[in-house]
């Protein structure tokens, strides 16, 4: 909903530490490769033209969730088709885990992120692939904090995320020296001050003997750190696993300031001018900077390497995969998304609804999900790669409401996110603790838990009362969270409420709906993440919580006999 906030210990000390504050509570670091790292380019402010006003479309009737209930379209888009992987035996995961991998540890993802990719950059030109595609590297010198280009060659890594006794990953493919140019970043161009790179392919690699999985593609110095990551999912064929797990690369687009620009804000001298200058366009065809790479870590990585801790089975998709064909869905049990889903194409909202109503179990570990819509529409590099989204009714030009890029809950569209799962964002920068309201047996914790430790950066969701949600809602975890410091205007609109609840629900068709309530919930599982606060206990906690959840979720659910 904002730019995240950053955590507490970081690699480069007290200057990388300012840098991140810079970048996360201003936004205005504009970074183009070639410049000196974290320039601003205020130059560029003024010669933009100014966005066109519109007259706000008119409000459209509620979408009541009895009318969601006849939602159940699952349609097969754009020809997709499963992914073939050889030779998958049944126990492949576990043999894969047991490799073991010197090279790696958690703290390699803890200290992963910084606030722009520092000695190299790199973006793919695909997010999700089947296996055996290629992918190609698009990458560039980019200066390190000091502003000088390192001019070495570097080398590029793939690290599939696991459990691997736990390391968290292991290097699967490494790539000969590779000798880097820098490349431009170019400017904005138009009103929607969009930031989109244009670098040539550096290297094209064949995932022919890849398995399954989430992968970080990383550029680094030879035995050096992470200079720059891209996700890669490889997706399994569906009859690898009757569980989904849906990774939300829209959102990461949407916090990504490479470039000095995100969905949120731009460069200027006031929170009114960056505010203005925020792209209404983002690019997926630019590295991963700011926020936004600190959500890939935060949020996919701890989610994946506990579920291989535990022999669970997934099969993996980005966002944009049910996008282009929401059949996917149908192919599973269940279907879990993690920590942050904040910005869906409506495509995206009714096949929730419509898996839902199909029977298919739901889990959201986190919170504030399906808050902006977005539209998608291709880049040079291929199909869904930029991410449209205004904010304002009176810039946005769509002529009816069914395109509109606002708040689901926004009067113009009226299909709140509490359609999907019961629940609503209650508040954001907030902390705070989950006492137990009613914790049975199926969760495999003790009556009186209390989660504890949540910290000031939460975003948290509760369930509505209403015509747009259901009313058979279970809660399991309930507290109310309290503001940090002086509120901003965005937080001020949650301030009566504040309320974050673990709850879950029965739909019609017999599917269970679970909402962990809190967006933190999946950072806090495993020791990769490194905006992880609780304490230990809490800790296991939430790892029994959620492993109980992802194995329920994987078949049809007797309430009345599992959910005692």
């Amino acid at each position: 909903m904002r730019p995240i906030l950053k955590r507490k210990s970081y690699r480069r000390g007290l200057i990388a530490i300012v840098a991140i504050l810079i970048v996360s509570l201003t936004g205005s670091l504009a970074f183009e490769v070639g410049k000196r790292s974290g320039q601003q380019d205020q130059d560029a402010v003024p010669h933009l033209p100014a966005l066109t006003t519109h007259t706000p479309l008119a409000a459209s009737k509620p979408l009541t969730f009895d009318q969601s209930l006849a939602i159940t379209d699952l349609p097969t888009m754009n020809g997709y088709a499963d992914s073939t992987c050889p030779n998958l035996a049944a126990n492949w995961m576990q043999a894969e885990n047991a490799i073991p991998s010197p090279d790696i540890n958690m703290g390699k993802f803890f200290h992963s992120y910084t606030p722009w990719p520092e000695g190299s950059a790199l973006w793919l030109n695909k997010t999700s692939i089947g296996c055996g595609e290629s992918v190609d590297i698009h990458a560039s010198l980019s200066p390190t904090y000091n502003g000088k280009v390192d001019n070495q060659p570097r080398i590029f890594e793939a690290i599939r995320i696991g459990w691997y006794g736990g390391a968290g990953g292991r290097v699967t493919w490494t790539s000969s020296s590779v000798k880097l140019k820098y490349r431009k970043t170019p400017l904005p161009k138009n009103a929607l001050r969009m930031i989109q790179t244009t670098w040539p392919t550096t290297l094209r690699i064949s995932t022919a003997s890849w398995l399954p999985g989430f992968y970080l593609i990383v550029s680094k110095l030879p035995n050096g750190n992470f200079e720059s990551s891209a996700p890669l999912i490889i997706r399994a064929p569906y009859s690898n696993s009757t569980l989904a797990l849906v990774h939300s690369t829209l959102t990461w687009a949407a916090y990504n300031t490479f470039g000095g620009r995100s969905l949120y804000v731009g460069p200027g001298l006031s929170k009114k001018q960056k505010s203005y200058e925020r792209s209404r366009i983002v690019s997926m065809d630019r590295p991963l900077a700011g926020s936004g790479n600190e959500l890939l870590f935060r949020d996919a990585l701890p989610i994946v390497q506990l579920a291989e801790k535990n022999n669970i089975s997934l099969n993996q998709y980005a966002d944009t995969d049910i996008n282009n064909s929401p059949a996917i869905l149908s192919h599973f049990s269940g279907v879990v998304w993690s920590g942050h889903p904040e910005y869906w194409t409506q495509t995206l909202f009714d096949a929730a609804i419509a898996a839902r109503n199909h029977g298919i179990n739901l889990a959201f570990f986190g919170a504030n999900t399906a808050y902006w819509r977005a539209r998608l529409q291709p880049s040079p590099t291929g199909p869904d790669r930029q991410v449209i989204v205004y904010r304002e009714a009176t810039e946005d030009p769509a002529k009816i409401p069914a395109d509109a890029t606002l708040q689901f809950q926004d009067r113009i569209i009226n299909e709140p996110p509490s359609l999907i799962d019961g629940s609503m964002t209650s508040a954001i920068g907030v902390s705070g603790e989950l006492k137990s309201t009613s914790v049975n047996a199926w969760l495999g914790i003790p009556k009186n838990s209390v989660l504890k430790g949540f910290s000031k950066y939460s975003e948290i969701a509760s369930h509505q009362d209403g015509i747009q949600a259901p009313t058979n809602v279970h809660s399991l975890f309930e507290g109310k969270f309290i503001f940090a410091g002086n509120p901003n205007v965005e937080e001020l609109r949650y301030k009566k409420n504040s309320n974050a609840e673990t709850d879950w629900w029965s739909a019609p068709s017999g599917a269970i709906v679970f909402s962990a309530g809190v967006n933190l919930w999946v950072c806090n599982l495993t020791d990769s993440c490194g905006m992880a606060t609780v304490d230990s206990t809490t800790k296991d906690l939430l790892d029994t919580i959620t492993v109980r959840v992802l194995t329920l979720w994987s078949h049809k659910i007797n309430p009345s006999v599992e959910l005692r």
